[in-house]
């Protein structure tokens, strides 16, 4: 996200996004899938909190997580922007146990903390 006492060096958050990616590759941080050995692998999967995954929001929708994020696909966008960033990764042949991580949770069985009771 964009905090507020920051000026505004990024158009939006995927140029952000895209800009990180950038500095990874500079300084070759790998963020893609790996295959760690023959019976393990790792998925980093992108994701983005959605109202429908959180099954104790008592107004769906009203719940922001980094209200500085600007999103030029909407902030209901981005859940669906980031899910598609996944294709080319899933597609991916990987062996073994496969450890997936992500900043948000992104798939819906997974359980969401109760943050509003």
């Amino acid at each position: 996200g964009q905090h507020s006492d920051e000026p505004a060096r990024f158009a939006d958050s995927v140029a952000k996004l895209l800009a990180l990616w950038q500095l990874c590759d500079e300084l070759a941080v790998d963020t893609g899938p790996a295959q760690l050995s023959t019976a393990a692998a790792v998925l980093p999967l992108e994701s983005w909190y959605t109202h429908h995954f959180d099954h104790f929001d008592p107004r769906p929708g009203t719940v922001k997580f980094d209200k500085h994020c600007v999103w030029p696909m909407g902030y209901d966008g981005a859940c669906r922007f980031m899910l598609r960033l996944n294709e080319p990764k899933l597609a991916i042949p990987l062996r073994g146990d496969v450890i997936t991580c992500s900043h948000f949770l992104p798939r819906q069985e997974l359980p969401i903390p109760k943050m509003h009771e």
